[in-house]
């Protein structure tokens, strides 16, 4: 395919799929006669596309660009289809033939979307393609998987109960429930295996990358860690804190929505690639930092309440609430130092090392008189430290010219 075709198949697909998401709005809006609360999530919508359509008019070549305008036409095609049997639910008592259809429909475009960005993504990352032969097992494995789910929901017997709608399914096999059994279970362990390939195809790909290839799969980690560590945090808040705002759930599917595709974009178009250290160097810092102040602080208002409280009396605890503030932010400098000081020590030991070598220099620089001595001090560390092929020093003998 040609470069400026590829281009334009690219942004066609890509306002097509901006098309997709202004009418599941319009939808939304005719349905609950108001703007949704959801409506910011277009934005994590488009990401994925505007992403792909990038990558696939720059690198055509590269599968990522267009797998990833398949997963922005399949949560378009969902979200139109699934917004119009809401809508059509609101007038109807009973399943018909074709609003199930849609139904069903809507709920395979889902899942072909987590299909594509759990399998298909992760299996050809970065450079588009699988490892080798056999990885594409695990594709072959994924695409036959969804349609067999697809087809055993479809067939379901019994009751079809959504969207306030409870009547029988018009497509359910009640003469032969076991099949659509057989046929949705066989297709999510197809799903399931072609994930786990997934999964390990990165690690694998991690473990022997170097160069820029090393630093693309650490943006691609950087960025399925931080999902898991949002999915963890919407988790936390709702079972154990008890946290129902949907604010915090649309914020939250945002951020998952748009750091995936913006790191694959960064990773594969070598955008700003070797700035990826110093993120995960400050995530782990400023993460950990966050965590351990936020359970000192529980901790010491729980505990300096309680003694406060048992001297003072139930008044106080206003002062000791002021305390533990004033507590921890005075540790929290001597904190981040700390924790700096051990994730540098544990995951750039290089960088901890060099650093050392050069504060020692610097003492000794200071104190050193004898020039030939610090010459050598200096090509030592500059060895140690930057690692250059070759090192000269050049010393400006006394009287001679510039």
């Amino acid at each position: 395919m040609r470069d400026r075709t590829a281009t334009r198949i690219a942004w066609t697909l890509f306002a097509l799929c901006v098309v997709l998401a202004a009418w599941s709005l319009v939808v939304a809006t005719l349905r609950v006669g108001g703007i949704p609360d959801w409506a910011i999530l277009l934005v994590g919508f488009l990401a994925a596309p505007a992403v792909g359509a990038l990558i696939a008019s720059r690198q055509p070549a590269n599968a990522v660009g267009w797998l990833l305008l398949a997963a922005g036409l399949s949560l378009g095609v969902a979200a139109v289809t699934d917004g119009y049997v809401q809508h059509a639910a609101t007038t109807r008592s009973e399943w018909t033939g074709e609003l199930a259809a849609l139904y069903f429909a809507a709920n395979t475009a889902y899942f072909g979307l987590i299909t594509i960005g759990g399998v298909g993504v992760p299996l050809v990352f970065p450079d588009g393609r699988p490892l080798g032969p056999r990885w594409r097992l695990a594709l072959h494995a994924a695409a036959l998987g969804l349609p067999l789910v697809a087809i055993g929901v479809a067939l379901e017997s019994g009751e079809l109960a959504a969207y306030g709608i409870e009547s029988p399914n018009p497509f359910g096999l009640d003469e032969a429930p076991w099949l659509p059994q057989a046929f949705a279970g066989s297709g999510l362990m197809l799903i399931a295996a072609g994930a786990a390939a997934a999964v390990l195809s990165v690690v694998l790909r991690l473990r022997r990358a170097t160069g820029e290839e090393r630093q693309q799969l650490k943006w691609f980690a950087f960025a399925a860690s931080l999902a898991v560590v949002s999915l963890a945090a919407s988790f936390f808040a709702w079972a154990l804190l008890g946290w129902e705002d949907a604010v915090f759930d649309v914020a939250l599917s945002t951020l998952l929505l748009i750091a995936m595709p913006v790191s694959i974009g960064i990773a594969i178009l070598r955008h700003r690639l070797y700035d990826i250290d110093l993120l995960i160097r400050r995530s782990l810092v400023y993460g950990t930092l966050t965590v351990a102040t936020a359970s000192s602080y529980l901790l010491l208002v729980v505990g300096l309440g309680w003694a406060v409280r048992a001297v003072a009396g139930q008044g106080a605890n206003e002062l000791a609430v002021a305390a533990t503030t004033l507590l921890v932010a005075a540790l929290f400098q001597p904190a981040r130092r700390r924790i700096q000081s051990f994730v540098d020590r544990r995951f750039y030991r290089s960088r901890y090392d060099a650093a050392r070598t050069l504060a020692a220099f610097q003492s000794r620089l200071r104190d050193g008189t004898d020039l030939e001595a610090l010459r050598g001090d200096l090509l030592a560390v500059v060895g140690e430290t930057l690692q250059p092929t070759r090192a000269w020093v050049w010393l400006r003998q006394p009287g001679e010219r510039r």
